[in-house]
């Protein structure tokens, strides 16, 4: 049977699809509203004076049919999606047209709010802890890998006079140099530092400062030092001068341009701690530490100003030896810095070099301000162990730093038969060339090889001849059955 398909129809069938009873007027002013990575679409009424409205609002369908003028879209949403919202209004069967949003990218569009601010009056002071905000889709530092925060505080009545720090990485801080029985109010907001974008303030959290009298019935922390090595920076102390036990220790540290303390460890039994996360090579810095117990402090332990790329310790770098034909090929690399790379760091960077031979020190060579990562030490001893000395030297800062790298041996670079490595590792005294030296000569065993070939061999001579001194032309030492 033939079927006959009518243009016609087909024609009739698309519009009737793509006709819409647009009696309705659209929702107006449709916008998105996005806070911490929630996603609301809101919209308002049409010009109508028609009741019984109710709308739809799609990215896929999400709200259908209902009558408030908002849909929620935050579950179906990813922080880096490219999103598009769109509504209609619909009565009785009847719909408007579509109102459409422009595309939406949540990472870059929401809103951050602000964070949480806990502050604490303590010797004068104002002790400040910040808790990220919420996010409604993943964790903030999941969203953004460089999450900072700005800060300003003022004595209240005073917000004219406000102080700011800007971008600053620690959760923690202590606002000093206030005045006593003060009242200070404090704002923060999250800055984007891959965006440049910053969020809103949170709102004025205020405390009153109490007198800088501390009861210090606890000695200080003894002995505060800066241990920094490859731009580590380690504050380390020693238990203070008293029998009391259940000691817990907070430690700060300060930089040049900032007003205040940043607290890094806090309330913590080990009399170490980490300052790396938040220095910088070529900053000032003061660090401090007290010993607490039960409410009571004792004063603050301080540091004299440390600078780290003039006073950190930079680790040896990795040497590496390869002995090929009598010479030692040797390759350097940079030690790994805690803080960005050497050479960022550093503008010149060669190293000193010094190698002897095991056991004559006193003899060695030194080579110093070699710019090359790779270099051959040639002319040397074969069969000898040496030992290099790497010493590098960054020029500018005059930074010298010591590496110890230990022996190598020098070897031929052919490959000697299983059987001769095997002589040559026992004592001497078994050595096949001790051997010959000896008056009595010792007796090899051999067994005789035929060699059989399908065609008949053709007679050019013999494979070797004998020299005098029973050893081949090349040189290979006959057992002493032959040489009789």
């Amino acid at each position: 049977m033939a079927y006959t398909f009518l243009p016609e129809t087909c024609f009739l069938v698309i519009l009737s699809v793509s006709v819409v009873l647009a009696n309705l007027p659209v929702p107006k002013n449709v916008r998105v509203i996005s806070i911490n990575m929630g996603v609301i679409l809101e919209w308002d009424r049409p010009n109508t004076s028609l009741g019984n409205l109710t709308y739809t609002a799609e990215y896929s369908t999400v709200c259908r049919n209902q009558t408030e003028r908002r849909c929620d879209f935050t579950q179906g949403i990813h922080p880096f999606g490219i999103y598009v919202f769109q509504v209609r209004a619909e009565r009785r069967g009847e719909t408007s047209r579509w109102a459409k949003t422009k595309e939406f990218l949540p990472d870059q569009e929401t809103v951050i709010g602000g964070p949480t601010v806990r502050l604490v009056s303590r010797e004068g002071n104002l002790e400040m802890d910040i808790q990220d905000p919420v996010m409604k889709v993943k964790d903030l530092r999941e969203i953004y890998s460089t999450v900072g925060y700005n800060i300003r505080y003022w004595k209240e009545g005073e917000e004219d006079k406000a102080t700011v720090m800007n971008d600053r990485q620690q959760n923690s801080l202590v606002l000093s140099q206030l005045e006593a029985l003060s009242r200070y109010c404090v704002q923060v907001q999250v800055f984007i530092g891959e965006l440049e974008k910053t969020g809103e303030f949170s709102q004025a959290t205020c405390e009153t400062t109490t007198t800088d009298v501390v009861l210090a019935n606890l000695p200080v922390p003894k002995n505060v030092r800066v241990i920094s090595i490859n731009m580590g920076v380690i504050l380390e102390w020693d238990r203070p001068n008293t029998s009391l036990g259940n000691l817990t220790y907070t430690a700060e540290y300060r930089s040049s341009d900032d007003a205040g303390f940043s607290t890094v460890c806090r309330n913590q039994t080990e009399r170490r701690c980490d300052f790396t996360q938040g220095i910088h090579p070529f900053g000032i810095y003061v660090f401090q530490v007290r010993a607490e117990r039960r409410g009571e402090t004792s004063r603050w332990a301080k540091t004299k100003e440390f600078l780290p790329d003039q006073e950190t310790v930079i680790g040896g770098p990795t040497v590496r030896l390869v002995s090929r034909e009598g010479n030692l090929e040797m390759d350097i690399q940079d030690p790994v810095m805690k803080v960005k790379d050497l050479r960022e760091i550093y503008s010149t960077v060669g190293y000193n070099i010094r190698y002897w031979k095991e056991g004559e020190e006193d003899k060695a060579t030194v080579m110093n301000d070699r710019q090359q990562n790779s270099l051959v030490l040639s002319q040397l001893e074969a069969l000898s162990s040496f030992v290099v000395v790497s010493v590098a030297l960054p020029l500018l800062f005059l930074v010298v730093w010591y590496f110890y790298k230990g022996l190598k041996i020098l070897y031929p670079t052919a490959t000697l038969p299983d059987h001769l490595k095997r002589y040559l590792m026992e004592p001497p005294h078994q050595y096949i060339f001790m051997a010959m030296q000896n008056s009595s000569q010792q007796e090899e065993q051999y067994q005789e090889v035929s060699i059989i070939s399908e065609s008949p061999l053709v007679e050019e001579g013999p494979l070797c001849s004998h020299s005098d001194n029973g050893m081949t032309e090349d040189g290979e030492v006959l057992p002493q059955n032959e040489k009789e």
